[in-house]
């Protein structure tokens, strides 16, 4: 009766331990279909993997001279931002702009962002500024995980040097070399509507996303 017993014991315990790596297969898959769930979820509330604080500085070797550019932008929710640059120039002037926006395809892999800036300029040596004035910004432009690529239209509005100084046109790749850390390389067009025709110049900088 013993063996017979242990036997059947056996016969018993065999599906079970059969079974057991099937069980762990469907936890798994279980787990993946809901990470899947929560993604789609968080897409739908307007998370973006742009999402967050960037700052970067480059160097833009322009035709006359090499310039030094630093940016700032906040992205939030929907991929609506906020953001601020200057372009620092070795021959005595500087040009910055501050302004705001939001994108029409909202949070997802595609941009098409609009939005409106306050621009102005100076000179360092007499240490002020000239009035600001208004421009429009428009960008077309994607992100991924590790490129991410933008072509952005700036127009300043009123007419006068200012707005001369105000309009441009920037192509910039990104690429993440490690997190946080990105390599922006960007070719810039200044004033290209102007009587003396578009100024272009390649630049190099590190951005940082947090």
């Amino acid at each position: 009766m013993i063996p017979l017993t242990l036997a059947l014991s056996l016969a018993h315990a065999t599906p079970d331990a059969e079974e057991a790596p099937e069980a762990c297969v469907e936890v798994h898959v279980e787990q993946d279909a809901e990470e899947s769930r929560r993604k789609d979820r968080e897409d739908k509330d307007g998370y973006s993997s742009a999402r967050g604080l960037h700052a970067g500085l480059a160097t833009q070797f322009m035709p006359q001279a090499p310039a030094q550019f630093v940016y700032g932008q906040l992205v939030g929710k929907k991929d609506a931002f906020f953001n601020g640059e200057a372009r620092l120039d070795p021959r005595g002037f500087w040009v910055g702009r501050v302004g705001a926006g939001l994108d029409l395809l909202g949070a997802g892999k595609l941009d098409l962002t609009v939005g409106l800036f306050l621009g102005t300029a100076g000179e360092y040596a007499e240490g002020g500024y000239v009035r600001p004035i208004a421009g429009t910004q428009v960008a077309f432009g994607g992100h991924w995980e590790k490129l991410s690529m933008r072509y952005r239209w700036l127009a300043g509005l009123g007419g006068g040097p200012l707005d001369s100084l105000l309009s441009e046109q920037e192509l910039r790749v990104g690429y993440k070399v490690i997190e946080p850390l990105h390599v922006v390389g960007s070719w810039t067009l200044v004033d290209p509507r102007g009587a003396e025709g578009a100024r272009g110049g390649v630049g190099l900088g590190v951005e940082v996303r947090l």
